[in-house]
């Protein structure tokens, strides 16, 4: 159980979010983690925080921001970020090269239990 969860990506999530994970702090480099904060009347307000400034292993004094602001701020970089068509060729490349001996391997092995189960 601890090997499985050596990684903070693969642990078993009290507070899931897609973004958890993958972001870190512009001030520190530390993690974000999600947070969930109550009002007095019980409303739920979601943030992240740094995982530096949270457990004190940092001198960070970056403050919580809410989650909806984090997911507009990633969505606008989205749209500036474009990759070069050589980039993408590359990439596609790598993909294929990854991806043609599963292919092939599957192909096989359904052939294989094709075989066995006529033969049965």
């Amino acid at each position: 159980m601890l090997t499985a969860h050596q990684c903070a990506v693969e642990a078993t999530q009290a507070h899931g979010h897609y973004l958890k994970g993958t972001i870190h702090c512009g001030q520190c480099g530390s993690r974000l983690i999600v947070s969930n904060a109550k009002n007095r009347h019980g409303n739920a307000y979601c943030y992240f925080v740094c995982s530096g400034r949270h457990s004190k292993r940092t001198d960070c004094t970056r403050q919580a921001i809410l989650i909806e602001d984090v997911e507009k701020i990633v969505e606008g970089y989205y749209t500036r970020v474009q990759i070069t068509p050589a980039q993408q060729d590359a990439l596609a490349g790598m993909l294929h090269h990854e991806f043609d001996p599963l292919v092939a391997a599957e192909t096989e092995e359904l052939e294989r239990l094709t075989t066995n189960r006529d033969r049965l």
